[in-house]
C-alpha cells in the first residue's frame, strides 16, 4: 500500500507497457545499491531544485521513450526490472540557450515534481551538467546524473562519478536523442549511459533511463462540433484472450465525417474521427489522451497483431457498424506493445436501447493483495474492488453515467479537496476517475482512504437524466473479533455466486468466481474463490 505498491499494482493490472523479465533483460544480475564510500554529492551549476515550470516555450505533451527503463517492483533492493519504455508523456521547455525536461526519470515517485536543465552548446548539442539536485524531504536528498557501471563480486554496480556524469543529447529532426558514451568492456557496455536517481552518497536507488529520446509532436485531442448528431451503440468484441466484452459508445455523423467516442476504453470520453466513402469509414491513427502518464492512440492492427494498419477501417452495415481491422489502443504510435485489455477482435456496433437499468453491485477484493485497514504508520488504508460497468443482468452501461459512493462505518464518505488533491469535495465519484488516491484499472478500482474505519462499503450509482438508480452496498469489515459468538445481526442469511463479468450464477462454475456472503444486518462481504 506504499507508493511503490500503488504504482506496481497499476502496472500489473493495466499493463500499459510490455515489461521484460529481469532474466530476459540482464545478462547478469544488477545490484542496485553499490556501497562505495562517497563523501557527498556536489550539484553542478547553481540552479538548485527546480520545481516550477521555467520560462520559455512549453511543449506538452512531449513524446518520450527510452531503450530501457529501470525501476524497483517492491521494497527489495535487487534485482531491478527493465523494459522498453515508449510513448510516455513528458514536458519540455525550450529557450535560446537551454532545454528543460520535466521528471526526466519517468518511474521515480510521481508525486515528486522537478525539472532538469540542459545547456545548448555552439554545435547544437544539449548538455545536461550533472549531478543536479531534484528532491529534498526530511533527511533525504535525491540527485540525478549519468551513472558509471563497475564490476564488483561478479555483480554490476552503478554510482555517480562526478568527473564524468553529464548527459549529452543531439537533435535528429524533431527528436532529441541521447549520445551514448563509449565503453569497450563487454560486461559493462550494456549498462553505459544509464541516467538515474542517486542518494547523497552517489548510490543508485533503482530508478533510471537509458537510450533516452524526446520527440516534438503536435497531437491534439479531437473535439466534435457542437451540433453533432449522435446516438449510442453497443460495442461488442473479443479481448486479446478471446474473452467476450461489451461496452456503450457514442457515434455521430457530420457530412462525410463519422465520429466515435469510447473506442479507447481507458479514456472513454475521447473521440476519433473517420471519413466515409462507399460505406467504408477510414480512421487515421488518432491521439486520444494521456492515462497513467502514457500517450494513447487508437489505431488498427493486422490480424496477426504484428503491424499497424495504414488506417482503421469500419464498414457501415444494415445493423450498425463492423470493424475490418483489429482495433487497438496503442501506447505511443511507434512500437506495438500488446496486451489483452487493449485489443478488440471482431468489433461490432449496434444501436443501444438503454431503458431503466440498475448497476451491478461492486465486488470487494478481500484477498491477501486486496483491501487493507488504515494504520497510523501508513496513514492510509486500501479498498480494492471490482466494478464492471454492467447492470444486474450483465448488460453494458454508459460509463459516463456511472458513479460510486464510499461508505465509512455505514455513512457516506466525502472526498475532501484538501485531503485528496481535488478541485472540489465529491461524494459521487465518477467511474472513470483516476487521481492521487484512486486508480481505476479496467474496472478494478483501488481507493486509498485517509481515515480509520471499522467497516468500509461501496455502491454503484447510475445517473440517467433525472433518474438515479443504485446498486446494493458491498461492505468489508476491518475490525472484528474472530472469537465473538454469532449474533442475530451477523448471521449469514444468503450466499450467492457471480462470474467475473458480474453476472449472478445459480451455482459456482468451474474456475474463478466471486462468492458474496450476505448478513442479517444488511452487510455483505465478497471473496474470490476457485471452484472445482
Amino acid at each position: 500500500m506504499k507508493p511503490v505498491y500503488i504504482f506496481t499494482c497499476a502496472l500489473a493490472l493495466l499493463s500499459l507497457t510490455a515489461h521484460a523479465s529481469p532474466a530476459d533483460a540482464h545478462p547478469e544480475p544488477l545490484t542496485i545499491s553499490p556501497r562505495h564510500s562517497v563523501a557527498g554529492i556536489t550539484p553542478a551549476g547553481d540552479t538548485g531544485i527546480i520545481t516550477t515550470q521555467p520560462e520559455g516555450t512549453l511543449i506538452d505533451p512531449l513524446y518520450c521513450s527510452s531503450e530501457k527503463t529501470y525501476f524497483i517492483y517492491s521494497q527489495a533492493q535487487a534485482p531491478a526490472s527493465t523494459s522498453d519504455n515508449n510513448g510516455y508523456a513528458g514536458k519540455m521547455v525550450r529557450t535560446d540557450k537551454a532545454v528543460y525536461i520535466n521528471n526526466l526519470v519517468s518511474e521515480f515517485d510521481r508525486n515528486v515534481n522537478y525539472w532538469v536543465k540542459g545547456d545548448i552548446e555552439s554545435d547544437g548539442t544539449v548538455t545536461f551538467k550533472f549531478p543536479q539536485h531534484v528532491h529534498h524531504s526530511d533527511a533525504t536528498d535525491i540527485y540525478i546524473a549519468r551513472l558509471t557501471p563497475s564490476l564488483s563480486d561478479n555483480a554490476i554496480k552503478l554510482a555517480i562519478n562526478e568527473a564524468d556524469c553529464d548527459l549529452r543529447m543531439k537533435w535528429d529532426g524533431d527528436r532529441l536523442v541521447q549520445i551514448m558514451p563509449e565503453n569497450t568492456d563487454s560486461k559493462l557496455k550494456s549498462y553505459s549511459g544509464i541516467v538515474g536517481m542517486a542518494n547523497a552518497k552517489g548510490e543508485f536507488i533503482g530508478y533510471g533511463e537509458q537510450g533516452i529520446a524526446y520527440k516534438i509532436i503536435d497531437d491534439k485531442i479531437l473535439t466534435p462540433p457542437a451540433a453533432l448528431k449522435s446516438s449510442q451503440y453497443m460495442l461488442t468484441y473479443k479481448k486479446g484472450d478471446n474473452t467476450p466484452k461489451s461496452t456503450v459508445i457514442t457515434i455521430g455523423t457530420e457530412g462525410d465525417n463519422v465520429w466515435f467516442q469510447g473506442l479507447n476504453t481507458f479514456i472513454p470520453e475521447a473521440w476519433v474521427k473517420g471519413t466515409i466513402n462507399d460505406g467504408r469509414i477510414t480512421i487515421p491513427t488518432t491521439f486520444t489522451g494521456v492515462t497513467l502518464n502514457y500517450l494513447t492512440y487508437i489505431t488498427g492492427l493486422t490480424d496477426d497483431l504484428k503491424a499497424f494498419t495504414t488506417g482503421l477501417s469500419i464498414l457501415k452495415t444494415e445493423e450498425g457498424y463492423a470493424a475490418e481491422n483489429v482495433i487497438f489502443t496503442s501506447i505511443g504510435n511507434e512500437i506495438i506493445q500488446l496486451h489483452d485489455n487493449r485489443i478488440m477482435f471482431d468489433a461490432v456496433m449496434t444501436p443501444y436501447n438503454e431503458g431503466p437499468k440498475t448497476p451491478a453491485t461492486p465486488v470487494i477484493d478481500d484477498g491477501d493483495e486486496g483491501s487493507e485497514p488504515w494504520t497510523e504508520e501508513e496513514g492510509m488504508g486500501a479498498l480494492c474492488f471490482m466494478l464492471d460497468p454492467v447492470d444486474t443482468d450483465g448488460n453494458p452501461l454508459d460509463q459516463s453515467k456511472l458513479y460510486y459512493n464510499i461508505f465509512r462505518n455505514g455513512e457516506p464518505y466525502t472526498l475532501t479537496a484538501g485531503d485528496y488533491g481535488l478541485e472540489n469535495d465529491i461524494t459521487d465519484i465518477p467511474y472513470t476517475f483516476n487521481g492521487d488516491y484512486i486508480y481505476n484499472i479496467d474496472g478494478y478500482i483501488m481507493f486509498f482512504f485517509l481515515h480509520d474505519m471499522d467497516t468500509i462499503g461501496v455502491r454503484a450509482l447510475y445517473k440517467n437524466g433525472d433518474k438515479t438508480t443504485c446498486s446494493e452496498i458491498a461492505t468489508h469489515t476491518f475490525k472484528q473479533n474472530s472469537l465473538t459468538a454469532p449474533t442475530d445481526e451477523n448471521k449469514i442469511v444468503a450466499v450467492e455466486y457471480f462470474n467475473l463479468n458480474g453476472q449472478k450464477v445459480a451455482a459456482p462454475a468451474k474456475g474463478l468466481c466471486i462468492k458474496l456472503t450476505r448478513y442479517a444486518d444488511g452487510s455483505s462481504t465478497a471473496s474470490k474463490s476457485v471452484c472445482p
